[in-house]
């Protein structure tokens, strides 16, 4: 995948130390789950996929996860509905929301909701710099 914010932008959201944590990503495209699965697999961490907003937070409720990356625009709940979730149930995991059609009007909101925004398409350097 090619395109996507800079690096230096992105903060550093898990310590290599935490790779004991999951990471759940929750995207209504299979190609983009199996991608960051990918990319996850690449930097030692396990992770697990919902296809949506509501299977994300049921899978949530149930595990033990260190970091949730979003698709921001899915059917039925969208992605800051879970980033604002998780934060209120596990104020402890970071939420990465992604999208490849938000408008700055958006990203600038996620980010004053304290998420932190990667564009799609996904350098896999930005994905590193925010999960490794």
């Amino acid at each position: 995948m090619s395109g996507g914010d800079s690096g230096s932008r992105v903060p550093r959201l898990m310590n290599r130390a935490d790779r004991s944590h999951r990471v759940l990503i929750i995207d209504d495209r299979a190609g983009i789950r199996e991608v960051f699965r990918d990319f996850l697999d690449l930097l030692g961490y396990a992770a697990d996929a919902a296809v949506d907003g509501t299977e994300g937070l049921e899978m949530l409720e149930r595990g033990d996860y260190g970091l949730v990356l979003t698709d921001l625009k899915m059917p039925g709940i969208n992605g800051i509905d879970v980033a604002t979730s998780v934060r209120r149930s596990r104020p402890e995991t970071a939420v990465i929301v992604v999208s490849g059609s938000a408008v700055p009007d958006e990203v600038e909101f996620i980010r004053r909701l304290g998420f932190a925004y990667l564009q799609k398409p996904v350098i896999l350097r930005d994905f590193t710099a925010a999960v490794a």
